[in-house]
Parts: structure tokens; C-alpha cells; sequence
């Protein structure tokens, strides 16, 4: 089960606090493994930026129509990456930036233990359900599994792209209700739409939580072929039986032990596959 190729990606970076999946260190890794996703050459991976929005803020009249700027952040920041030709403009020393298509990195399996917000915590969710196991040697090895899922959170294997505009992220982490940012039911959610007819489309759940975004989130989405597609260009899997096995996943629920079990195999497995194809990749 253990894989020791990679070491977490850390929070401070150069004296900045990022969110490790949309940090330097992780782009890095994004030039390097996607480097033959053709459609990221039309994304600005050379400047990254900060995204940060000003919503409901003051701002100068010469950029109101502008509502983000690449600036540093007090909280956690993200680099992101913008659609070349992306509509900017520089006033006093900083950069204003028009809502944009834009790629960032995303957690695929969330694992993260959040001791100052434990209703945020996923591994807290986990382990609550674990821990209702009457079976005491079962529940030992669930835990185990569990803590084991913990330490591969923020590492590059448990990291991907992902298109911002659109609110995907949103999507991923409320899944079906259980806010569990279930990596299989989002595959499912995007399994949905791309089986659904043209004109069906907008009634699907991941076309309405896009909002006023929705022609540019379809935009992308469209670059892809089917779920298959999607899977080996964002998420390195080759294997079609692989992506139907998170597909099915996804459509289950999660409320005992044995699911939680489920999930976690899953995420191993996701881990051990994407694991050989950089290995792979390193090697040339």
C-alpha cells in the first residue's frame, strides 16, 4: 500500500502561504506531467497569476468593470493560470483582470484533517463513520487506511488541473449533499453530461451550479471527447474499465464503514495507477 515517490507539497512556500495544489512547487509538477495536453498551450502557464476577487469591495472607477486583480492574498493564495489574450489592465501597479477561463490545480480524494474546523474535516467524517464499526479488527485496519489517505492528500498524486470558470470546484466538494468532495461522484457528474443530449444539457447539475458561467464552462468541457477522454488528458487514466469502476463508485452512498473502505481502495488504486505513469514519464 505505502508510496514513498513523492513528499507532500507544504503550505509556506518562500515565505507565502499557498493552498499546496495551486502552489509553485505544484505547478512545477503541472508543466512537467501535462505537457502534452495540447489544449493548456492556450492557457498562460508561463505567468501565473493570483486571483483574487473583489466582489463586493471598493474599487477605482478606472477598473470597476474589472473584478479580480493579481495580487498577494491574507489567506491561503492560489496561482492560476489565464486564457492567453485574457482581458487585463494595469492601474497604479496593479493588475485588474476580467472574469476568465482559467486553469488551477484541485485535491482530487479529499483526506485533509482540519483540527480548527472539524465540520469542514473530511477525515474527521470518515473516521466518525469508521469508528461506529463494531467489528474491532476491522475498524484497526480502517483506520490505519485512513491515516495512511491523510498523508497522501497534498501530495502531486492526489493533484490535478482543473477549469475555475464555472465553479467545478463547488460542484466536486457538495457532490450529491454529503459534502464529501467525493472524486467519483464528480466523475459520475461529468459522466452525466457527457451522455446527455445538446439540449438537455442545461437542466444537468453541473450546467446550473456554472451560472451565468455556463457557455464558458461548456466551451471546455466540449474540448473532450467523452469521460474517457477527459479522464486520460486531466487524470492520466488510461484504463476504461478504471473510469467505469469510479463512475459506478460515484453513484453510491457512503454510510458505514465498509463504503468508507470502498473509497479508500479506490483512492489507493488511483494513486498506484497515476504513480506508474509519472514514473513513466520521469524516466524519459
Amino acid at each position: 500500500m505505502q508510496i514513498d515517490y513523492y513528499e507532500p507539497i507544504v503550505s509556506i512556500q518562500d515565505g507565502t502561504e499557498y493552498d499546496p495544489d495551486s502552489s509553485p512547487e505544484a505547478w512545477k509538477s503541472y508543466k512537467k506531467y501535462y505537457a502534452n495536453w495540447k489544449d493548456l498551450y492556450e492557457y498562460d502557464i508561463d505567468m501565473l497569476r493570483y486571483y483574487v476577487s473583489l466582489y463586493g469591495k471598493k474599487k477605482p472607477v478606472a477598473v470597476k468593470d474589472y473584478t479580480y486583480v493579481d495580487t498577494l492574498s491574507k489567506k491561503s493564495n492560489r496561482l492560476v493560470a489565464l486564457k492567453k489574450n485574457t482581458k487585463m489592465k494595469e492601474f497604479k501597479g496593479k493588475t485588474y483582470i476580467r472574469p476568465a477561463l482559467r486553469m488551477s490545480g484541485e485535491t482530487d480524494f479529499d483526506f485533509k484533517e482540519d483540527s480548527k474546523n472539524k465540520w469542514r474535516s473530511k477525515y474527521d467524517k470518515f473516521l466518525k463513520i469508521i469508528m461506529s464499526n463494531k467489528k474491532e479488527d476491522e475498524k484497526a485496519r480502517q483506520i490505519e487506511t485512513l491515516k495512511y489517505c491523510k498523508s497522501m492528500h497534498h501530495t502531486i498524486l492526489n493533484f490535478s488541473l482543473m477549469q475555475s470558470l464555472g465553479n467545478l470546484q463547488g460542484l466536486k466538494s457538495r457532490g450529491n449533499g454529503d459534502w464529501l468532495d467525493r472524486f467519483d461522484t464528480f466523475i459520475s457528474m461529468l459522466d452525466e453530461y457527457y451522455s446527455t443530449n445538446e439540449n438537455e444539457k442545461a437542466n444537468l447539475g453541473i450546467t446550473i451550479n456554472a451560472g451565468v458561467n455556463i457557455n464558458g464552462l461548456q466551451g471546455h468541457l466540449d474540448l473532450f471527447d467523452d469521460i474517457f477522454d477527459y479522464c486520460e488528458k486531466v487524470y492520466f487514466i488510461k484504463e476504461e474499465d478504471f473510469v467505469l469502476r469510479i463512475i459506478e463508485e460515484g453513484k453510491q452512498k457512503i454510510e458505514d464503514a465498509d463504503d468508507v473502505e470502498r473509497y479508500m481502495k479506490l483512492a489507493i488504486d488511483y494513486w498506484k495507477m497515476k504513480l506508474k505513469v509519472f514514473k513513466e514519464m520521469d524516466a524519459k
